[in-house]
């Protein structure tokens, strides 16, 4: 029967044929990638009253901000890089898109790679 469990999960009715039954957990687990400064996850935490699960940055600059707003959310980094049959599930998955000009172009191009034209 669809309803609360103890820790938290919601059960709901699928509309898709064959589901049966979805786990839905209150509050939403999100995760992030791309993450910068985290301006999204914020808006999609107040919003959904979710909370971040992991995300995954490599500015250092923005990684600073990242620690000091979720402490203790681990980073996992290069998205290239990452085993993602071990990370936790999310319910919502946010992301930004990587500055084209300073990961492909380096900080000197000024924006003039042909990528981000």
């Amino acid at each position: 029967m669809p309803g609360p469990a103890r820790d938290g999960t919601l059960l709901v009715p699928s509309r898709a044929k064959g589901r049966g039954v979805i786990e839905q957990h209150l509050p939403p687990r999100i995760g992030s990638l791309c993450t910068g400064y985290g301006g999204l996850d914020m808006a999609v935490e107040l919003v959904l009253g979710g909370q971040l699960t992991w995300y995954a940055e490599v500015d250092r600059h923005a990684r600073t901000v990242l620690e000091h707003h979720w402490p203790g959310v681990p980073n996992l980094g290069d998205i290239r890089t990452v085993d993602w049959a071990t990370v936790p599930r999310v319910d919502v998955l946010t992301a930004g898109f990587p500055c084209l000009n300073d990961n492909l172009g380096g900080p000197l191009s000024g924006g003039a790679d042909a990528v981000a034209d």
